[in-house]
Order: structure tokens, then sequence, then C-alpha cells
């Protein structure tokens, strides 16, 4: 994880013990960060509603979809958040400078970041662009 700059040996103070799951692609690592979750303050951004989200699919005829499969991990954490995020290893302790699975306000900041950067378009963890043309999703989709 240190090769593609998701994070760095650390001196926190602060550490998390690892959780190690397998899933259909591997190996993933994921800090058990439920100590620190105890401690945080929520951050109550609002996911969207499905009902909603749905609902706005009526009428349209054309649909176009970005999987945001990395996208999490782009996120970039606080500076003096970033020593919360320690984890233990058998190789030493290793904080993380972008947002890693399992902290309490992770969803939440990661709805407000694409919300921000791509208002009108989100839906949950997809990028949904639609239409009642296709001109309109080539246009949707070029200014992401």
């Amino acid at each position: 994880m240190t090769e593609i700059g998701l994070c760095h040996p650390s001196n926190s103070l602060w550490a998390s013990p690892i959780v190690v799951k397998m899933n259909e692609k591997g190996v993933c690592i994921v800090g058990d960060y439920c100590k620190l979750n105890n401690q945080t303050v929520a951050d109550r951004y609002p996911l969207p509603n499905l009902h909603d989200s749905v609902s706005d699919l009526f009428g349209k005829t054309v649909f176009s979809c970005i999987d945001l499969n990395r996208a999490f991990h782009n996120i970039p954490m606080l500076e003096e958040d970033i020593c919360k995020t320690a984890v233990i290893t058998p190789v030493g302790l290793y904080e993380y400078f972008r947002l890693p699975f399992g902290l309490k306000n992770g969803p939440g900041s990661f709805q407000r970041f694409l919300g921000s950067v791509l208002l009108g378009f989100l839906l949950f963890s997809i990028i949904l662009m639609t239409s009642l043309f296709t001109p309109q999703v080539l246009k949707n989709i070029m200014s992401i």
C-alpha cells in the first residue's frame, strides 16, 4: 500500500489493529477503528435517498454509468487527522494520508466530496448520468 501512495510509516501515538479479509480479488487489509470511531463525533452528512434517486430516472431513455471503484482512497485526510489512522502491522506502524475504509465518518466525507465535485450526477458510489436523448448524456460525460 505504500507503493501506491495510500500510507507511509508512522510514529503516531494512535494505533488500531488491522483486520485481514479475503474477498474475490484477494486479500483486503482494513484498520479496525472501533475504538477511534467510539470517540469520533458523528458527521451527519445525508447520503442520497434511494427512492428519490430512482424516481429521478422516470422518463429517461439514455443511461451512462461510471463506477467509482477506487475513488474512496483518493479523498485526502486533514493533516491533523492523519496520525489517527495509524494501524499496527507485523512490519510496523503505518498511517494513511488518504481516506481509509472503516472510519465512522468515511462514507459521509466521501459523499460530500463527490457531491461537491459532481453535483447532480451522483447515486451512491456510482455516477449515473441520465437524459432524454444521447447528445445530452455525452455532454454530461464531457463535463466530468
